[in-house]
């Protein structure tokens, strides 16, 4: 199936699901970037572009500004960060800081900068893409970084309404919501299709052997 995004067609994305459990094994094996864009996306749905173009000037104490996508800047949202999104970045800005000494500022105050190829410049959304790679790679979690929103997005359903989640989610309408982020995991699926044929055809008694 395509979809037209932009006046293109392009093949619909292979929606990718994680879980807690894998979300442990990737946090067991990520280096301190890798860190922050784990907990920015699953901890609080950044998507790519977001944590890409996150920048230190975006974030004051415990309180960060979302720039999100669409045209002239997109939409902008001030959150407060979780504890441990705080405590992942305040980790990583020593390696930062490393980085930009040893090698030159070129990051125009971007919270992420590259490690290896023109280090100290700000990394793009094809970083983010990268780190991903090397990170599934190591860890043996098959995910993407459009996973970690996802993950996101059930795990504030689950404790949330819905008009929360998508406010959370930066969605325009609950739409959009459901038919990106909650649709139900295949395993899920099959799961739910089994208990209930259990609970219609489970009970023999209505069998008739002759």
């Amino acid at each position: 199936m395509a979809i037209r995004w932009n006046g293109r067609y392009l093949e619909e994305a292979d929606r990718t699901w994680i879980d807690k459990s894998d979300l442990n094994k990737l946090m067991a094996a990520a280096k301190p970037d890798e860190m922050v864009m784990l907990v920015l996306g699953a901890g609080m749905g950044l998507r790519r572009s977001e944590i890409a173009n996150l920048n230190l000037r975006d974030i004051d104490g415990d309180r960060i500004v979302i720039r999100g996508k669409g045209h002239n800047g997109g939409k902008v949202v001030t959150r407060t960060m979780p504890i441990y999104v705080k405590e992942a970045i305040d980790q990583y800005i020593p390696v930062r800081e490393s980085i930009l000494s040893e090698y030159g500022d070129n990051s125009g105050g971007n919270l992420l900068v590259k490690p290896t190829r023109r280090i100290g410049f700000p990394v793009n959304p094809m970083d983010i893409s990268n780190m991903v790679l090397r990170l599934k790679q190591r860890s043996g979690v098959n995910f993407t970084c459009h996973s970690l929103r996802r993950l996101f997005a059930t795990t504030v359903n689950s404790v949330a309404d819905l008009e929360t989640l998508r406010q959370l989610m930066r969605h325009s309408s609950i739409e959009v919501t459901f038919k990106c982020y909650l649709n139900a995991r295949p395993e899920v699926k099959n799961k739910a299709l089994d208990e209930a044929n259990e609970v219609l055809f489970g009970d023999p008694g209505w069998i008739v052997i002759d």
